[in-house]
């Protein structure tokens, strides 16, 4: 072998990979802590971050500071000796010498830490990296060499998620507006911080190298980006949850997907977009064969002579894509407000996923337009007829907004129970 050859070592929770020709001819490499040829060791890691090119006459091993020596080739089997990462010392000072900080952060990264993506060890080298502080943008760029997506997504992230758990729930991170500091930076000395970095570089390589690109593949798969603002607006519609099994984000990565998909004419508009993990997303598409290449014209269903779908913009308070707001002719209470899809359904049951998002929508928007226009309302009943039995009149779907205000009824107990006479005060011996 060339005197100028080399080998590339790589840290992984299976056998060492050797990635190009042994290091000298004739030893057997990789090796083991015995000096034998190498098995899987998950708990032992070569300290040697990522890569690292050695001579032909050269064989990487751990100092007493923790970091790597190069010593000759004929005594690399004597001298190799892996140790845990646990056990590891700083180069400057004894385990009982190290500062507070350290232990915390060192004993939350070997043992406390669950990851369920790389954002908390990114975030915490970020920080140490920085001096101990970084706003939420240097963060989320941290989090971005690992996944070349956009910024303000992982803003968010930082802000909703790794953030909260590092800063409330840990106590190893404070917030201060747009930065976050590392509590008892400055106790870290130099050694420290880079052993810690050390360990967060481990901890991400051995995530990625045990779930590989699947995790960012919930980026690559949508073609043309939704905008930062609108996924996250999407994720915090389903609380951060799965909206098939409700698995938190915490858990699983979650994606935004399209309901209808754009190659079937579904938009980009945040009423036809869902939150999905990744496992649900996967198999929906799997198993999801059902032509949807009419759905997008459904929405431009009308019938002629219906109330609701001739009623005029003059008419309309608020609208979206899918659905509209107007004052209900026949008020129970001033300002009785209607939530109506713009297709024409007669029941609320044969309303699509979109129609559903969109109407909630605008519920959610007009019940917060009533609050601050009137203060007298504390209260809303919010229902529908479906079903001419039920009282149903014009049928033509729509979910009323009914504003309450105190004293509006003698005995408001019961509420929507009313509907049937005298089964509204269930609490009545009578």
């Amino acid at each position: 072998m060339a005197a100028n050859a080399f080998v590339v070592w790589h840290v992984c929770e299976q056998p060492w990979k050797v990635e190009e020709e042994v290091l000298a001819s004739g030893l057997p490499l990789p090796l083991n802590i015995s000096g034998n040829p190498c098995a899987a060791h998950s708990e032992y890691l070569l300290p040697v971050r990522r890569s690292a090119r050695l001579g032909a006459d050269q064989l990487p091993v751990i100092s007493d500071n923790g970091g790597p020596r190069r010593v000759p080739a004929k005594s690399a089997v004597e001298s190799l000796r892996v140790e845990p990462i646990r056990a590891a010392k700083p180069a400057d000072q004894s385990s009982t010498e190290m500062s507070d900080a350290h232990q915390r952060l060192r004993s939350f990264l070997t043992s406390e830490m669950r990851m369920s993506h790389i954002y908390q060890p990114v975030m915490l080298k970020c920080l140490l990296s920085a001096g101990g502080s970084a706003d939420r943008t240097a963060i989320a760029r941290a989090i971005l060499e690992h996944d070349p997506s956009q910024v303000e997504y992982y803003e968010q992230i930082v802000q909703n998620m790794v953030g909260r758990v590092l800063t409330a729930k840990r106590d190893l991170v404070r917030r201060d507006g747009r930065a976050y500091y590392l509590i008892g930076r400055e106790q870290l000395s130099d050694s420290e911080k880079r052993d810690l970095i050390s360990i967060c570089e481990d901890q991400i390589d051995r995530y990625l190298e045990a779930r590989g690109k699947a995790i960012w593949e919930h980026r690559r798969r949508q073609g043309r980006l939704i905008s930062g603002s609108v996924r996250y607006e999407v994720l915090k519609r389903a609380r951060f949850r799965c909206e098939l099994c409700g698995t938190p984000a915490d858990e699983k990565a979650l994606e935004v997907d399209h309901i209808i998909p754009r190659n079937h004419g579904g938009s980009d508009d945040i009423i036809n977009l869902q939150a999905l993990c990744y496992t649900c997303n996967a198999a929906k598409r799997d198993r999801d064969d059902t032509d949807l290449r009419g759905n997008s014209k459904i929405y431009d269903e009308r019938e002629t002579g219906c109330l609701f779908c001739e009623v005029g913009e003059r008419n309309m308070i608020a609208e979206n894509r899918l659905a509209f707001v107007r004052r209900d002719g026949f008020p129970v209470t001033e300002l009785h407000t209607l939530v109506i899809p713009k297709r024409h359904v007669s029941s609320y049951f044969n309303l699509s996923q979109p129609e559903l998002n969109a109407i909630h929508q605008l519920l959610a928007e007009e019940k917060m337009q009533l609050a601050a226009a009137d203060r007298t309302i504390v209260g809303f009943n919010i229902g529908m007829n479906d079903g001419a039995v039920a009282g149903q009149t014009i049928m033509h779907c729509h979910v009323h907004l009914i504003p309450r205000r105190a004293g509006d009824v003698a005995e408001p107990r019961g509420g929507v129970r009313h509907v049937i006479p005298g089964k509204g005060n269930y609490e009545s011996k009578s």
